[in-house]
């Protein structure tokens, strides 16, 4: 049993923090945007449409910074 009070704060944390979709459109926009900057193009990539690659990246990005940390990465 967890009281209200103590459980709110925590949920409202998690939530800000899990599901900022401002912040995640801002990073596929900025993905975007810089996109031809990058000049090769992974095999498998190429089948993937933005958000497809979008899911796959959220998959992976277990704390949502926004980046691949090498625990993630590996």
């Amino acid at each position: 049993m967890v009281a209200f009070r103590q459980f709110t704060p925590i949920a409202k944390e998690y939530i800000d923090t899990s599901f900022k979709f401002d912040k995640m459109i801002e990073k596929t926009d900025l993905h975007k945007l810089h996109k031809h900057e990058f000049t090769e193009v992974h095999p498998v990539a190429i089948k993937l449409d933005d958000m497809e690659l979008f899911r796959t990246f959220k998959k992976y990005d277990r704390n949502m910074n926004g980046y691949l940390e090498f625990s993630e990465y590996t």
